[in-house]
């Protein structure tokens, strides 16, 4: 998808918000001969999804226990989240990997008082942030929870307070004007937020199940009082705390929270210790907990592999398709050009600089009309739901194109996803062109 296709261009290419992301990736690609198909665009991104599985139960163990931490690698291991990204050309389950590292030790230096073990923690965490901005939530979250927790409990235990104050003041002074420079140019390119939006989007992927069972784990952890349980708690609060109050103002996507997903696993799991005690053992109440926990992640997955194909629009098979019934002078407009310019020309390597189709999105929505007076037989390659984004006269005039001036030609349809993934195939003949 389009993402993707940008991934590979661009990570030939210097000047972005998340450097350690592109590096990497680039350097990997530079590995082989040729332009690199599917499977080596996204093998990084499986090799950090698999390696995020026991990561997590290392991150974990010493807080929530070998039980509880297995439950986050089990949350991890069954999400269809999990696997979506972890089969994508992109930065996120690096970001993960590095949150989750940076977070393990992080959090032993602030449970032993090491300071060592904590900048470099959080050290790791802010590298997090250059694989994608979105993992800077998370490190913010790592920065002001014990502050949070001794400001609700007045406890201080072992925490090296001096340092995390001049971590806190430093991080903060030397991140700022890169956050700053990632939300305007983030607020330029998406316009407004929404809330709804947002909380709809992480509901679904995140699954309401873990979400609730997160609550639950919460409030065990404040019943009980446990610092280290509480710290859990607070992680987990701030960062969904700020991504919620982003979205209000900028378009803010579940996957800018993808890096909290085993940190909202663990505080689920917190529960776990109240069904396992040595006094009261319950088994039966754990194996429903469990199965409670798991069974969306697992039928989710199953429609993933199935169903849904991945949750991937059938771009590919859509622009091959023209690509077959093209005739001499026929032009094409595709909603995500670089994609077709990887599937149509095997030699291209700069995507951006699209020569076999022309991108149609809301920066280029007159396109279509500047282009008719030629009475050029079109193709239109399109996903119909990504035309909400476009403004409201320029969407109301492409449907209108569409309905009166062409016909359809195949539909690519992926059902059972939580948003449209079909993608369309329009054609417009010459003669219409001509006649408008």
């Amino acid at each position: 998808w389009l993402d993707e296709a940008l991934t590979l261009t661009d990570s030939r290419s210097e000047g972005h918000d998340n450097p350690l992301g592109y590096f990497l990736l680039g350097r990997f690609y530079e590995l082989w001969q040729g332009r690199p198909d599917e499977f080596l665009l996204r093998l990084p991104a499986a090799v950090f999804g698999w390696a995020s599985i026991p990561l997590s139960v290392w991150v974990f163990r010493p807080l929530a226990g070998r039980l509880g931490a297995t439950v986050v690698a089990w949350v991890l291991a069954t999400s269809s989240w999990h696997l979506y990204w972890s089969q994508n050309a992109r930065f996120y389950t690096l970001a993960l990997c590095l949150a989750l590292l940076g977070g393990g030790v992080y959090l032993r230096g602030v449970l032993s008082g090491g300071k060592g073990p904590l900048v470099l923690g959080l050290a790791l965490a802010a590298a997090a942030g250059l694989a994608h901005p979105s993992a800077a939530i998370l490190t913010a979250a790592f920065l002001f929870a014990p502050w949070l927790v001794r400001w609700l409990t007045g406890r201080k235990e072992n925490v090296p307070w001096g340092t995390l104050a001049t971590l806190t003041l430093g991080l903060f002074v030397a991140g700022a004007p890169w956050a700053w420079g990632v939300w305007a140019k983030w607020s330029f390119k998406t316009g407004g937020g929404s809330l709804t939006h947002f909380l709809l989007a992480t509901g679904y992927m995140m699954t309401p199940t873990l979400g609730a069972l997160a609550l639950v784990g919460l409030w065990c952890a404040v019943r009980r009082d446990r610092f280290e349980e509480l710290l859990l708690g607070a992680i987990q609060l701030l960062a969904f705390v700020i991504a919620t109050g982003a979205s209000l103002f900028v378009r803010m996507s579940a996957q800018y929270v993808f890096v909290c997903l085993p940190w909202t696993a663990v505080v689920a799991a917190l529960r776990i210790r109240s069904l396992v005690g040595r006094e009261r053992p319950r088994p039966l109440l754990l194996a429903g907990y469990l199965l409670v926990l798991s069974l969306p992640g697992l039928l989710d997955s199953s429609l993933y592999f199935a169903l849904r194909r991945g949750d991937r629009p059938d771009w590919r098979g859509a622009f091959l398709y023209v690509h077959e019934q093209l005739e001499p002078g026929d032009l094409i407009f595709g909603m995500e050009a670089p994609v077709g310019e990887y599937y149509l020309d095997p030699l291209a390597s700069d995507l951006r600089d699209w020569r076999r189709v022309v991108w149609l999105d809301r920066f280029r929505a007159e396109l279509p009309d500047e282009w008719a007076r030629y009475g050029r037989r079109s193709w239109f390659v399109l996903n119909l739901e990504q035309l909400n984004d476009w403004p409201l006269e320029d969407r109301r005039a492409m449907l209108r194109t569409l309905e009166e001036d062409c016909r359809v030609m195949r539909h690519f349809e992926i059902p059972w996803t939580p948003r449209d993934l079909d993608v369309w195939v329009y054609l417009r003949d010459g003669a219409m062109a001509d006649a408008n």
